[in-house]
């Protein structure tokens, strides 16, 4: 028995295309297609984008991202270990078609981790700067008499 959905279905011919630089202003929140990362990025000017707890968040959702991917490559070592069912061609090709999948995300996952355990280093590092910054800034004010 089919279920008839009411309604009209209207192609329609608009096509978005984003702009190749973020606005900057107040109404940057509301501009279609910018994520809050262009956002902060444009609007931030020189100086940190972001508070010492945001890179903190930022590089820990980095390391457990890293983590699910590692987690998920180890998984995939079942398709790398798959045999065939039976000694016939069929089953043993297919066997291999399915380690050569499983060889190919695993290498696609190990890429993965490493990209995100770059950039949980990064935001670490940054935080590392961060901090720096803010002990020099505080040492050159207290030298010059005064305080925080």
């Amino acid at each position: 028995m089919k279920r008839e959905i009411p309604g009209e279905a209207i192609p329609t011919m608009q096509v978005y295309v984003p702009r190749d630089t973020p606005k900057t202003g107040n109404d940057q929140m509301e501009t279609p297609g910018t994520s809050w990362f262009d956002t902060v990025i444009a609007t931030a000017g020189p100086g940190y984008a972001f508070t010492p707890a945001q890179l903190h968040t930022i590089a820990g959702e980095w390391e457990t991202l890293a983590e699910r991917y590692e987690r998920a490559r180890l998984r995939a070592q079942a398709l790398i270990d798959a045999e065939g069912p039976g000694a016939e061609y069929a089953s043993i090709n297919n066997a291999e078609k399915v380690r050569e999948s499983g060889r190919a995300l695993s290498k696609a996952l190990e890429e993965r981790v490493a990209y995100c355990t770059t950039m949980a280093e990064k935001f670490t590092a940054a935080l590392g700067a961060y901090s720096m910054a803010e002990d020099a800034a505080g040492e050159r004010m207290r030298a010059t008499g005064g305080s925080m």
